[in-house]
């Protein structure tokens, strides 16, 4: 049959504009923000990490090196903005919450079935009240980050009690570390700290939350998030990998309440992992613990710089950071690297197919011509 000469050369306005969106976020992935590299707080960052995983080598104790730099993680991105009460305010507030949270998600795996739905139930919740506030939202976002890999932590016959003394030593570590280079920077070099953001007051904000979550477009991110974890959590049972909660994590990091944001941070997740996979091929093998401490520290350093600069970046030297931390224990081998890709691009599928495109779909459609 002939082409018909009205339609050649022509695409579908649908075609077109997914077309266009496809460039728009790999050219989005690819974008180097403008981003101040402050050099005292990523030495800061990176000795954070690689102290812990040294005392414990020193000790014989790699597996509690590794829980502590998971701790020390935590507070990595609390404390830098404000005056000294804000900072240890939220310094204090991260600490709490990824702790609890971490202790929280420990307990409940030990029930498989109703921990995982305890685990769901505690998502849509910090999902539903993370627009009340930022800092609420940043809590959530903590709590939830935590709480899933609380509920995957590997650690034997370890009682919770000590399982979370070793995280607090190095969230207590982390914090220290904050604080010291907060004197360094204000006291000895005289920079002067810029002022908090006024913060909404709690009557107002929680009016505000409460009008927005009174209609459907209020609950659109939350059932966006739910439905994702629900699939998220039955490939982690169909998947009998040693860290199938990647699945859950990305799920968690990549499914945003903005659209645009969401299909940006996919990509971007999809795309350094990947990358960052090939980079951790040639760290298979033995290691010695100072290079294993010297890559730690470096990546430690430059993670922060990275999540505001470039977030493809990010991901691809975290990739390398949780081959290292996984394989402290032992060696890395091409079964850890390969789960990490594979899990990480099931849970970036999970939120393409089930969080963002019905939606976008769903917009499209109920848009005025």
């Amino acid at each position: 049959m002939a082409e018909d000469p009205k339609n050649s050369g022509r695409r579908s306005p649908h075609v077109a504009r997914a077309s266009a969106a496809g460039r728009e976020v790999l050219s989005g992935a690819l974008t180097w923000n403008r981003t101040e590299a402050n050099i005292l707080k990523m030495v800061s960052a990176g000795l954070s990490l690689a102290l812990p995983l040294t005392i414990a080598m020193l000790l014989g104790d790699p597996n509690s090196g590794v829980l502590a730099a998971l701790g020390a993680l935590l507070v990595a991105g609390s404390g830098h903005d404000g005056n000294l009460r804000a900072r240890t305010s939220d310094l204090g507030a991260a600490a709490v919450i990824g702790t609890a949270a971490l202790g929280a998600g420990h307990l409940l795996s030990s029930g498989r079935v109703a921990g995982d739905l305890a685990i769901l139930v505690l998502v849509v919740l910090v999902a539903a009240t993370g627009t009340i506030r930022p800092r609420v939202a940043k809590a959530g976002s903590q709590a939830t980050i935590f709480l899933i890999i609380g509920a995957s932590l590997s650690v034997g016959s370890t009682p919770t009690q000590q399982l979370l003394a070793i995280f607090a030593s190095g969230v207590l570590l982390g914090g220290v570390m904050g604080m010291l280079t907060y004197g360094i920077e204000f006291h000895l070099l005289k920079r002067k700290p810029e002022p908090p953001a006024p913060a909404q007051p709690w009557r107002v904000a929680l009016e505000s939350w409460t009008k927005r979550m009174s209609k459907w477009d209020g609950w659109h991110y939350t059932v966006r998030l739910a439905s994702c974890m629900v699939v998220a959590e039955l490939f982690a049972h169909l998947v009998s990998g040693r860290h199938s909660y990647w699945i859950m994590l990305t799920v968690v990091l990549v499914v945003q309440r903005d659209h645009h944001a969401a299909l940006l941070r996919t990509t971007e997740r999809a795309v350094g992992t990947s990358l960052g996979v090939l980079l951790g091929w040639w760290m298979l093998g033995p290691m010695p613990p100072a290079l294993l401490v010297g890559i730690v520290a470096m990546i430690g350093a430059s993670r922060l710089y990275l999540k505001s600069a470039n977030y493809t970046s990010y991901a691809l030297v975290m990739t390398p950071l949780i081959v290292v931390l996984g394989g402290t224990g032992g060696h890395p081998d091409t079964g850890l690297l390969t789960e990490r890709l594979v899990d990480t691009l099931i849970g970036c599928l999970i939120s393409l197919l089930i969080g963002s495109l019905p939606w976008l779909r769903r917009e499209d459609v109920s848009a005025p011509a």
